[in-house]
């Protein structure tokens, strides 16, 4: 069993027997405690792209472009990502949020990278995990404003360089605050298809931007919030390079404009610590 199926399997416990059948699902879990929300959801998706496509030939492109989650009750954007297939496969976030007045009622709308849609509906009173599969409503949810970066401004994906990618996203940065947004990494990966990211940040930042420095295109993915204080974010990424160091650089803007970044460096094993190829 590859690493990265086995990890799955201690986020998910019994997995194989709960999961439905559908090909498309989401799994979430949310818990809420002074003030606080706690948002854990896992997508489906290869997160298949350009460099897993020429790493491994034969596989079609197929992975999630966008994910907008959205608090139905309030029309509240809570989470916003134009995402890329250096997310991991079938990824998982971890978010945390100051909700003063819990969200009770949510909707997922996910985009792949061919434009097909999605939307789950959840409501969050719901203390145990739950599987949701797509509802069969497909008016598009306009309440609420949402920015699929890669739409809009695809440059910021296209980019192979990691300034160019920020001038497309924020313009030309002068002055950047610095290391106030936290970053936390892994000093050492073995497994180049499972790298642990954690960002926290007390900052009250509209959106953001994770590049990787190692990677063809270093955008990693861009989130915008609206109107929540985020706590912190745990995700996975993955990168095709083995035996290298590499940065992980976070670029934030906050509603007065002003920019900040951090970054962290780290490692990935010469090893293959995925359990054979990734």
């Amino acid at each position: 069993m590859k690493l990265t199926s086995f990890i799955n399997t201690l986020f998910f416990p019994v997995l194989l027997l709960a999961t439905p059948n559908e090909t498309n699902y989401l799994k979430l879990k949310t818990t809420w405690d002074n003030n606080i929300t706690y948002l854990k959801f896992m997508l489906k998706s290869p997160m298949i792209g350009e460099e897993r496509y020429n790493y491994q030939k034969g596989m079609e492109e197929n992975y999630i472009s966008h994910i907008s989650v959205i608090d139905i009750k309030k029309d509240k954007k809570i989470l916003d990502v134009s995402t890329s297939s250096y997310m991991r496969e079938n990824l998982i976030i971890k978010f945390k949020y100051i909700d003063i007045e819990r969200s009770e009622n949510i909707k997922f709308i996910i985009t792949d990278n061919k434009g097909s849609q999605n939307n789950y509906n959840a409501n969050t009173n719901k203390g145990k995990s739950q599987y949701l599969t797509p509802s069969k409503a497909t008016a598009l949810y306009d309440k609420v404003e949402t920015i699929n970066y890669r739409k809009q401004n695809p440059q910021i994906f296209k980019s192979k360089n990691i300034d160019e990618a920020i001038k497309a996203l924020y313009g030309t940065v002068k002055e950047p605050i610095e290391n106030k947004i936290k970053l936390s990494l892994k000093e050492h990966n073995y497994c180049h298809e499972l790298i642990p990211i954690h960002i926290s940040s007390d900052v009250d930042l509209e959106s953001f931007a994770i590049f990787n420095n190692q990677n063809k295109y270093p955008t990693i993915a861009v989130f915008s919030l609206d109107k929540v204080k985020m706590i912190d974010l745990k995700f996975n990424v993955r990168m095709f390079k083995t035996c290298t160091d590499y940065s992980i650089i976070i670029v934030g803007k906050d509603s007065m404009g002003n920019i900040y970044i951090t970054s962290e460096k780290a490692r990935v094993a010469c090893a293959d610590g995925c359990g054979g190829g990734g």
